[in-house]
């Protein structure tokens, strides 16, 4: 998920003024080897300290792409949003031009509402506490990364399917570490509107669920249906257009040490979804 370049040449500092004459010293730019960080505010966000910190937004970056940095120089969270299904374009489905026009508009309109899913002020917040930590510890602290992803990740006839993905700092004190959670949009083809996953089953909501964790057990000998069974409500269910995923993030279950999928292909799950509701499916 992370679309941003690691800076590999040294820092130069630059003046706003200095790259267009206009003498304001007050906006900074530093320049990396692939990046451009403008400063946009002095104080984006106040602790309760009464630390503050800036907000940064690298200017080559497609995507909506911040740091936040305390007065001290050190860069405390970095994000980066990708906040509509347009701007992830694969190229082996048909995105956006497979839908009516009414449905675009639908779909739009949908994503401009939902806008960021994360807290940030949460995940600054926890930045923060880990920030300090380290310091009376004498730790390296690590800047937090954070970002949302949307992107198209499944298809047929009757619909499009739009995951929002978004990764967060696995445990408070960063080390490098991620979580990833889902959410699944589902969208009619024709109007736009949004169709409830469980829709797509033959059985119940409940029937599905208890299906999903026996064939996760069997698939998986490293999980038991007893493992899985009682946070299936936890799961995040995932269409891609060859196989389902049952989705379960870091923290879902005692012990989980990272992550987990179970992935299933269509025709191993034959009649758990309705025929029509296949994504490789065509009409």
């Amino acid at each position: 998920m992370n679309r941003w370049k690691k800076a590999t040449t040294m820092l130069v500092l630059l003046t706003a003024g200095l790259l267009t004459g206009c003498g304001d010293s007050s906006k900074t730019e530093e320049v990396h080897s692939f990046a451009v960080w403008e400063k946009t505010e002095d104080a984006a966000y106040t602790f309760s300290d009464g630390v503050t910190a800036e907000k940064w937004k690298n200017e080559k970056e497609n995507t909506q792409q911040y740091r936040y940095r305390l007065e001290d120089g050190t860069d405390l969270l970095q994000t980066t949003d990708v906040l509509s299904p347009e701007e992830e374009i694969d190229s082996e489905l048909s995105g956006f031009c497979g839908l009516e026009e009414t449905a675009q508009e639908n779909v739009r309109a949908y994503y401009q509402k939902q806008g960021i899913v994360y807290n940030l002020e949460k995940e600054l917040e926890d930045a923060y506490e880990d920030y300090l930590a380290c310091a009376d510890s004498r730790e390296h602290f690590t800047c937090h990364e954070v970002s949302q992803d949307v992107m198209e990740s499944a298809e047929n006839g009757t619909y499009m399917v739009i995951l929002t993905a978004v990764t967060t700092p696995k445990k408070l004190h960063f080390d490098g570490g991620t979580t990833c959670n889902y959410q699944t949009a589902i969208f009619d083809r024709k109007s736009g509107e949004t169709i409830d996953i469980w829709d797509l089953f033959t059985k119940s909501q409940a029937e599905t669920k208890e299906e999903l964790a026996k064939i996760c057990s069997v698939e998986d000998t490293t999980v038991s249906e007893q493992d899985v069974g009682p946070v299936m409500d936890q799961s995040q269910i995932l269409l891609f257009q060859d196989y389902l995923e049952v989705w379960f993030p870091y923290g879902t279950w005692e012990r989980q040490e990272f992550d987990k999928g179970f992935g299933f292909e269509y025709e191993k799950i034959g009649g758990l979804l309705y025929d029509w509701a296949v994504p490789s499916q065509k009409e």
